[in-house]
C-alpha cells in the first residue's frame, strides 16, 4: 500500500503510540505531513527513512523514546521542510551528539526545535538563502532572507559567541530559545533589528547587552554573567510582559524607571544579585499589577489560570520596610522578600491580597506580629516568616494551621500553637495604640514627636494631621517567587 497526501487530522490524537516508524516511509514519496509527537516510539531511526519524502514540508518527532542518527548515513535531503521539530530525539547519538550539517540545506524552516538533544560542540555551519556561516556562531558577514520565525536549540552544548550580524541573518525570526547552552560574549547589537516576541538566553556564559528590542514580550537573562546596574535599555521594550534577570552579578539601586515606566510588566524577576537600597514608589503605574486597570488586551483570549503575576527580589542586599501600598495590588500571587535585610512590620493591608499564592518574608529583620487579618488569603499554599524578629500570638487559623513549623522557626518571642511557647497574658491581644503605629512608619513617628515638641496645642493638632498626609506614600521593598516558563508557554501557543 502506498499512503499519499496528508496525515488524517484524527491521527493526530493518539498519545501512546509504540514500536518503530522506520518501516512507514521505504516508498512513501508524496507525503507531506508527518508528526509523532509525545508516544512511546522506540528504537534507533535512521533519518535517511525520510530521503524520498521530496513533498514533506512539516515534520515532528519530538518526545518519543527514539534515537534520531541523521549523520549515518550521510545524505541530501530532498524535502524542504517549513516545521521541523526533533525536540528530545536523543540526535546524533552514534556520533557524539554532532551538530546537524544537514540544516545547511534547509532554506524554507520558519520553526527548528532541536532543544534537550546534548548536541555538542559549536555550529559548524548555516546555510541560510544560500549564504554559509563558518565559525561557531561568529564571523558572520553574509546577508540572509531566511523565512525562519521560531529557533529552538536549548539544552544543548553550543559555544562560542552570537553573531553580531544575526538580526540580518535571521531578519524574520520572532522567537528565539538558546537558553542552557555555553555562549560567551554580549548580545548582538543587531538584536534590534529583529521583531523578537520571546528571547530566552538564560543559563549561558553571556556579560552584557546595550541593544534595544522594541517588539519583546518575553525575556530571560538569568543565570549569565551580567554586571552593574540594570540597562536603561530595557525601556525601549515597553510592552514587556516577562523580565527575568535572576542570579546575574547585578548591583546598585532598583533604578526609578523600571518600575515607572514598564506599564504591563507581569512577573518580574531580579533575585539573586548584589542589589541594594530602597524599591521606588511607583508600582502603581504597572497596569496588570493595579487592582483598577483592566488586564492588557494582548492577553484576553488566553486562559486566566495562567496569566500569574509574579516579583521575585529575593536574595539581594535590599533595606527598609515592607509598605502597607501594597496591599492594593491585588492581583499579586507570588510575592519572595526572603534573605535580604527588610525592616518594620508585616503590613495588615496584605489582608486585601486575595489571589496570593505563595507569600515569603523569611530571612529578613522584620517585627511585631502576623496580622490575625491574613488567616482571610484562601488562596495561600505557601507562607513563611522564618528567621525574623516576630512576635505575639500566631493566628492557628484555616490554611495557617497546615503551615509546618519551618515556616516560623527562628522567631524566639513567637508564641501560641503549635509553637511550644506558650502566650503570657500580655500576648492575647495586641494593644490599640500598637497597631496603629503599625500602620505608620518610622519616619512619620520622628516628626510627629519633633512637631509636637516644638509646638503647642492647636498648631501641634494640625501638624501632626499635615505629617499624616504627606506620609501616606512610603518606600516600597518588594519580592517574588518565579514560577519560569508558563508564561511563555501560553504565549508561544497562542502567537
Amino acid at each position: 500500500m502506498t499512503l499519499e497526501g496528508n496525515i488524517p487530522f484524527c491521527l493526530e490524537r493518539f498519545e501512546s503510540l509504540q514500536g518503530k516508524p522506520s518501516s512507514i516511509f521505504s516508498n512513501q514519496s508524496k507525503i507531506m505531513k508527518f508528526k509523532v509527537s509525545g508516544n512511546q516510539l522506540e528504537g534507533v531511526l535512521p533519518f535517511s527513512i525520510f530521503s524520498n519524502a521530496s513533498s514533506l514540508y512539516y515534520l515532528d518527532l519530538s518526545n518519543n523514546k527514539l534515537e534520531v542518527e541523521i549523520e549515518s548515513p550521510s545524505w541530501v535531503p530532498t524535502f524542504q521542510p517549513g516545521y521541523l521539530n526533533l525536540a528530545s530525539c536523543g540526535l546524533n547519538k552514534k556520533n557524539c551528539h554532532v551538530f546537524l550539517t544537514f540544516i545547511s540545506t534547509q532554506h524554507l524552516l520558519y520553526l527548528l526545535d532541536l532543544s534537550d538533544n546534548s548536541l555538542e560542540g559549536s555550529v559548524p555551519f548555516l546555510y541560510l538563502s544560500g549564504k554559509k556561516i563558518n565559525g561557531s556562531f561568529i564571523d558572520c558577514f553574509a546577508n540572509g532572507t531566511s523565512p525562519l520565525e521560531s529557533l529552538d536549540i536549548s539544552d544543548n552544548h553550543v559555544k562560542g559567541s552570537l553573531p553580531e550580524n544575526i538580526g540580518y541573518l535571521l531578519p524574520s525570526l520572532i522567537s528565539f530559545i538558546v537558553s542552557s547552552n555555553a555562549l560567551e560574549g554580549n548580545i548582538p547589537w543587531s538584536f534590534g533589528y529583529l521583531p523578537f516576541h520571546c528571547v530566552d538566553l538564560s543559563h549561558n556564559m553571556l556579560l552584557g547587552t546595550d541593544t534595544s528590542m522594541t517588539m519583546l514580550r518575553i525575556l530571560y537573562l538569568s543565570s549569565n554573567h551580567f554586571k552593574g546596574v540594570i540597562s536603561p535599555t530595557i525601556l525601549n521594550s515597553p510592552n514587556l510582559l516577562i523580565l527575568d534577570v535572576q542570579d546575574n552579578d547585578l548591583s546598585g539601586d532598583i533604578p526609578e524607571w523600571l518600575l515607572c515606566q514598564m506599564k504591563t510588566l507581569q512577573v518580574f524577576d531580579i533575585s539573586h544579585n548584589h542589589l541594594s537600597g530602597g524599591i521606588p514608589f511607583f508600582l502603581d503605574n504597572i497596569t496588570f499589577w493595579n487592582k483598577s486597570s483592566p488586564s492588557p488586551t494582548y492577553w484576553n483570549d488566553c486562559n486566566p489560570l495562567l496569566m500569574m503575576t509574579e516579583i521575585d527580589l529575593s536574595s539581594n542586599q535590599l533595606i527598609g520596610s515592607v509598605p502597607s501600598e501594597m496591599g492594593e495590588l491585588s492581583q499579586l500571587r507570588f510575592l519572595n522578600f526572603s534573605i535580604n535585610s527588610l525592616t518594620g512590620f508585616i503590613p495588615i493591608s496584605f489582608q486585601n491580597l486575595r489571589s496570593m499564592e505563595s507569600l515569603d518574608f523569611s530571612h529578613n529583620k522584620l517585627r511585631g506580629r502576623i496580622p490575625s487579618e491574613l488567616v482571610g488569603l484562601t488562596s495561600l499554599s505557601v507562607f513563611s516568616v522564618a528567621y525574623n524578629n516576630i512576635s505575639g500570638r500566631y493566628p492557628f487559623e484555616h490554611q495557617f494551621s497546615t503551615f509546618t513549623s519551618q515556616c516560623y522557626e527562628g522567631n524566639l518571642e513567637l508564641c501560641g500553637d503549635p509553637l511550644p511557647r506558650k502566650c503570657s497574658t500580655a500576648n492575647q491581644s495586641e494593644p490599640k495604640e500598637k497597631k496603629g503605629i503599625r500602620m505608620i512608619d518610622h519616619h512619620f513617628f520622628f516628626y510627629a514627636f519633633v512637631t509636637v515638641s516644638y509646638a503647642l496645642g492647636f498648631w501641634a493638632f494640625f501638624g501632626i494631621l499635615n505629617i499624616k498626609k504627606n506620609s501616606r506614600h512610603k518606600n516600597l521593598h518588594i519580592l517574588v517567587k518565579f514560577y519560569q516558563k508558563l508564561l511563555m508557554i501560553l504565549f508561544l501557543e497562542t502567537w
